[in-house]
């Protein structure tokens, strides 16, 4: 049975490597990824989770639905990027800072910086997410006087996710960019299977003491028995790999925290459930350690 279980988050990991961002669009907005023209505004709505504030970001992400919930395309799709864009300003939101950073393997990963502080936090994506996918989470913890580094997780030359082992070097790549730069304490969350490269990459590669870490409903874990750090996993009650999740939290070290959401959302998905603005809260008062 155990092994049966095991197959099942191999083969959750293997469906996530294989997601594109054509499906993270799909499976956000409720709707096929596919517009009249044949594609997604996707470069046009990356554009704009660069450019603009958070608020704005979300928006482009969740679908650029019109009336009715169709596609918002072409002119008017630009338009509405534009009056988004105008929006956040004035609202007076800042937009994050993006950068590149060298990964160990000679290549480099693409990440928004929110904040500043002598705090850090990495934030690793699920395989149908980018790195705009964490603006309200990493705006809020900015806010709290954290600093925030939300990774993109290389793809190949298709869009499809680079392998586990490619994603944890990312994640070490984040973690030693925040302490080159003087973080004195360094969390990491990882989402589905980014919380399998953010597992990975603190059990297998050389990051030294870690301050926390939150994973999110995360597809697996090499060495879940050796994961450093204080710890929060997170699932939704009714998702398919709960059973799975439960086991691997039972292997994880103290101290170590499990919250059951009354969900059947996985991983980031959940932030657009009921159960989303709870969460974000927890997650808000757990890396900035509130009671």
């Amino acid at each position: 049975m155990l092994g049966h279980r095991r197959g099942d988050l191999r083969m959750r990991d293997l469906q996530e490597q294989r997601a594109g961002p054509a499906e993270e669009q799909r499976r956000l907005s409720g709707h096929p990824a596919q517009h009249p023209e044949g594609r997604a505004p996707h470069a046009l709505v990356r554009a704009l989770g660069e450019a603009a504030p958070s608020s704005a970001g979300r928006h482009a992400r969740e679908g650029m639905l019109g009336a009715g919930g169709r596609p918002v395309t072409g002119a008017a799709a630009k338009l509405l990027c534009i009056a988004l864009l105008a929006a956040g300003a004035a609202r007076g939101e800042e937009a994050p800072r993006v950068r590149s950073i060298p990964t160990s393997d000679g290549g480099a990963v693409t990440a928004s910086e929110w904040g500043s502080g002598t705090r850090g936090v990495v934030l690793a994506h699920g395989a149908v997410f980018d790195r705009t996918s964490w603006d309200p989470l990493a705006r809020r913890l900015a806010e709290r006087g954290l600093r925030v580094l939300a990774l993109d997780l290389r793809r190949d030359a298709s869009g499809r996710p680079r392998p586990v082992d490619v994603w944890r070097l990312d994640v070490r790549a984040g973690i030693e960019a925040l302490r080159g730069e003087g973080a004195q304490q360094v969390s990491v969350v990882g989402a589905s299977l980014g919380g399998r490269a953010a597992a990975d990459c603190l059990t297998e590669e050389p990051i030294g003491e870690l301050d926390r870490v939150v994973l999110l409903a995360p597809a697996g874990a090499r060495a879940p028995e050796k994961l450093p750090g204080r710890k929060l996993v997170v699932l939704s009650r009714d998702e398919p790999a709960a059973a799975q999740i439960r086991q691997l939290y039972e292997r994880m070290p103290e101290p170590k925290e499990l919250e059951e959401l009354p969900d059947g959302a996985h991983a980031q998905h959940v932030f657009r459930s009921a159960a989303g603005p709870a969460l974000e809260e927890r997650l808000i008062r757990f890396l900035s350690g509130t009671p």
